[in-house]
C-alpha cells in the first residue's frame, strides 16, 4: 500500500494576503493531515515507504522551523515532532522499510505539525517552508 504524504504546506502569496484563502487552506491542511495520519496505522511491517517518509519529514521540518521562529524550540510539541523526525530518519537507515512500532510516534508528531502549521501566520510557514527547501538542496 503507497500512500500519499500531504503536501500541505506550500502557501503562496494569494494564501498570505486573503484570509478566506488562508481559511481554505487551513481546512485543506486538517484533512490532508487527518487523512494521512490514519493511513499510517495501516502500513504493513517491511512496506517501501520512502516517498511517504521523505514527505512526512518535510511536514515535521517546516513545523519544527515555524516553531522555531517563533522561539519555541524545545516546547512539548517541538519534543514530540522531533521525535517523529527520529523515527523517519531511524526508517531512512533501514531503507524506507516500516516498522508498525513508529506509526504512534510519526502519528502523534504529524498531529503537532498540523495544529502548528494551521494557528501559525501564513508568512512564518512560507518561510519555514522557503528555509527547510534551502536547507535539503544545501
Amino acid at each position: 500500500m503507497t500512500i500519499a504524504a500531504p503536501g500541505f504546506l506550500v502557501v503562496d502569496q494569494h494564501v498570505v494576503r486573503n484570509p478566506i484563502a488562508r481559511a481554505i487552506q487551513r481546512q485543506r491542511i486538517d484533512r490532508a493531515t487527518r487523512d494521512f495520519r490514519i493511513r499510517v496505522h495501516m502500513l504493513a511491517d517491511g512496506e517501501h515507504v520512502e516517498s511517504d517518509a521523505i514527505a512526512s519529514a518535510k511536514v515535521l521540518a517546516v513545523a519544527m522551523g515555524v516553531l522555531a521562529m517563533q522561539g519555541a524550540e524545545g516546547c512539548t510539541a517541538w519534543r514530540l515532532m522531533r521525535g517523529g523526525l527520529s523515527a523517519l530518519q531511524q526508517l531512512s537507515e533501514r531503507g524506507f522499510r516500516w516498522r508498525t512500532d513508529d506509526a504512534v510516534a510519526v502519528d502523534v508528531a504529524l498531529e503537532h505539525a498540523a495544529a502548528t502549521v494551521t494557528t501559525a501566520p501564513a508568512a512564518l510557514v512560507q518561510r519555514a517552508w522557503i528555509e527547510s527547501e534551502q536547507a535539503a538542496q544545501a
